[in-house]
């Protein structure tokens, strides 16, 4: 029985591809201008053109998503918070006697 050592086209496509968005991507972040990360790694403008503009979006995206995290935690009142637990500190002192079921109805 004989086994292919060849490796699949589309596979090896997929990596060289893969392998240069990584490079295009260590080149943008020591910050080289377009034209030189593509004539250096032998691709298209267009194609560091497309990563870079990949990369912006997610950074975007994440930055949305850390902002709305802030919005979220504006929820959170220390003083309001304090005042609520001298309040059920209060009901449950006055009520020592009673199940937690029946102070809250």
């Amino acid at each position: 029985m004989e086994i292919d050592q060849q490796p699949n086209s589309i596979n090896a496509f997929t990596f060289a591809v893969s392998g240069k968005r990584h490079a295009v991507l260590m080149m943008i972040s020591i910050e080289h201008d377009m034209k030189n990360i593509a004539d250096m790694l032998k691709v298209a403008e267009s194609f560091v053109c497309n990563v870079k503009h990949e990369l912006m979006n997610q950074i975007m995206t994440l930055n949305l998503c850390l902002s709305e995290k802030k919005k979220h935690s504006k929820w959170f009142n220390p003083k309001q918070d304090e005042e609520f637990i001298d309040k059920l500190q209060n009901m449950v002192g006055n009520n020592s006697g009673q199940s937690m079921g029946a102070l809250a109805m």
